[in-house]
C-alpha cells in the first residue's frame, strides 16, 4: 500500500511540475488566474486542468483520511480511492494529447538536391589515361590539371559530354593545354594543329570523322584535327541530290560550280559526301 502510494505521489509531482508551466500562462486579472470567475472563458486544456486539480485535491483529503485511520467505511473508502486514481489518470492523458495537439510539427528538412556530375571524381585508371593524353600532345603535366578536366567536363550537357567518349575528352583537353595550343614563344596558334592526310587516309578514318568546318574533321575519339590534300589540276564533273560538283582526279577536292569562283566545300567520300560516288 505505501509502495503504491510513493508511486502516486511521484507520478503527481511530474504532472504538477507540467501543470505549474501551464498555469502561468493563464489569462490573469492582475496577477492571479480568476478561474471562479463565471465571465473568464476557459480554453479546452484551461478546463481539463481545473479537473484535475480538483480531482488531485480530493484524493489528498481522501488519502490523508485513510492514512489518519479516520475511514469510518474503510471499503467505501477504498473504492472511492480507485476512481479517483482511476479519473486522474484519464485528465493526464487527455492534457498530455492536448498538449501535443497544440504543439506545432517541427518543419521537415528538405532533402538535399544532388546536381548530377558527368564524372564525380577521377579515379586512378582516368588519371593514367590523361596523362597519355598529354603525352601525345607533348603538353607540360602537372597534377592541377585533373581537378581542371574534372570541372570542364563536368560545365558539359549530357548531350555534349555523349557526343566524344571519355578518351576524346580527354584528347581536346590535352591539346587545349599543348604548347601549339597555349600560344607562348613565337606567336602560335590558338588550338590544335590540322593534320593533312590523303583522300585514302581520310576513307579509311570516315566512321569516325566528324567535319567542323568546310573540308575540316575532328576524330569523334581522340578529338585531333584533320584534312585533306591541296588544290590540283585536274578535274571530273559530279553530281549529287541534283546538284553539279566538280572533283579534283587526284586530291578528290569537290567545289561546287557557281557564276562566280568555285566554291570548296569538302572532299569526295568524306562527311556529307560519304555515300556519293564518281
Amino acid at each position: 500500500m505505501a509502495s503504491a502510494i510513493q508511486q502516486l505521489e511521484a507520478f503527481r509531482e511530474n504532472i504538477n511540475k507540467q501543470l505549474d508551466k501551464i498555469i502561468a500562462s493563464f489569462p490573469a486579472e492582475g496577477k492571479e488566474v480568476a478561474v471562479e470567475n463565471p465571465d473568464v472563458k476557459l480554453t479546452p486544456l484551461q478546463k481539463l486542468t481545473k479537473q484535475l486539480e480538483e480531482q488531485q485535491s480530493k484524493l489528498t483529503k481522501l488519502n490523508e483520511k485513510i492514512a489518519g485511520g479516520k475511514s469510518k467505511i474503510p471499503d467505501k473508502d477504498e473504492e472511492n480511492k480507485t476512481k479517483l486514481e482511476e479519473k486522474i489518470s484519464e485528465l493526464q492523458t487527455k492534457i498530455s494529447e492536448s498538449i501535443a495537439k497544440d504543439t506545432p510539427p517541427k518543419p521537415e528538412k528538405k532533402a538535399k538536391v544532388e546536381v548530377k556530375k558527368n564524372i564525380p571524381r577521377i579515379t586512378p585508371a582516368m588519371t593514367t589515361k590523361l596523362k597519355e593524353a598529354f603525352e601525345t600532345v607533348q603538353a607540360p603535366w602537372d597534377d592541377k590539371h585533373k581537378k581542371e578536366f574534372v570541372d570542364s567536363v563536368n560545365s558539359l550537357s549530357e548531350e555534349d559530354f555523349a557526343e566524344y567518349g571519355l578518351e576524346g575528352h580527354m584528347s581536346k583537353f590535352a591539346n587545349t593545354r599543348a604548347p601549339a595550343a597555349s600560344g607562348g614563344g613565337g606567336g602560335g596558334g590558338g588550338g590544335p594543329s590540322i593534320k593533312s592526310l590523303t583522300v585514302t587516309e581520310l576513307h579509311k578514318l570516315n566512321k569516325n570523322l566528324k567535319q567542323v568546318s568546310t573540308g575540316v574533321y575532328q576524330h569523334k575519339t581522340s578529338a585531333e584535327m584533320f584534312t585533306g590534300p591541296p588544290e590540283d589540276a585536274e578535274f571530273e564533273d559530279a553530281e549529287v541530290d541534283g546538284v553539279s560538283y566538280v572533283v579534283g582526279q587526284t586530291t578528290q577536292r569537290v567545289y561546287i560550280t557557281t557564276d562566280g569562283p568555285d566554291e570548296f566545300v569538302g572532299y569526295w567520300g568524306v562527311g556529307k559526301f560519304y555515300e556519293a560516288s564518281l
